[in-house]
């Protein structure tokens, strides 16, 4: 029988280890929607933890604050721009352009 608490109803991955004592134990992850770090939930820690609206997911802390997601923080690292680096999205719907 686990020993595993559960904290939460999708979780994005699990973490298994030893005690001192020598026991099991398992924790449940979750997946940060900006840094792309995994992190256990512990209701009562005292740790900030936050939601991004944009990318509608749970960011691991005070330092993912501003939303860089992941897929943009791995193309920037690969481009070799800064890590907080958004490029601009212009949206140009129902817009008409001459001779176009």
């Amino acid at each position: 029988m686990s020993d595993k608490k559960r904290t939460t109803l999708r979780p994005h991955g699990w973490l298994f280890g030893f005690g001192p004592d020598g026991q099991t134990a398992e924790y449940e992850t979750v997946k940060c929607v900006h840094c792309g770090g995994h992190f256990v939930l512990q209701p009562g820690s005292g740790r900030l933890r936050g939601w991004c609206v944009n990318c509608n997911g749970m960011i691991c802390g005070p330092d993912c604050v501003e939303c860089v997601p992941e897929e943009q923080l791995l193309l920037n690292l690969e481009a070799g721009r800064p890590a907080d680096y958004k490029p601009i999205q212009v949206s140009t719907a129902g817009l008409i352009v001459p001779g176009g």
